[in-house]
């Protein structure tokens, strides 16, 4: 497996590109448990050990609700069935808080 950045842009979307995994050169799909352990891997490999697949879940939540504010899209791009549930996953700062309350006032 191999991350590409499309133009080796930070700011760029990262794609993942597959190569054959499997036997015989024959390509398969991957499990939850070795996207998992990929994860793991990596994250060891660049001093990151307690990177998981959950935390960059929340990661994800937190940063895509903060660009875009809009739950019931972050909802569905999660899976969620509940807004509640997606809310657990949106980790906001007192200040972010804070911010979004005084933009009201505008």
């Amino acid at each position: 497996m191999i991350c590409r950045s499309e133009n080796q842009n930070i700011n760029q979307k990262l794609f993942v590109y597959c190569c054959s995994i499997g036997r015989k050169g024959k390509s398969r799909r991957l499990t939850q448990r070795s996207i998992e352990k990929l994860i793991e891997k990596y994250a060891t490999a660049f001093g990151k050990p307690a990177l998981t697949v959950h935390s960059l879940r929340h990661s994800f939540a937190t940063r895509y609700h903060l660009e875009n504010n809009d739950v019931p899209r972050l909802k569905n791009q999660l899976g969620h069935s509940s807004i509640q549930t997606t809310m657990i996953y949106t980790h906001l700062t007192d200040e972010e808080m804070r911010k979004a309350v005084n933009n009201m006032d505008k």
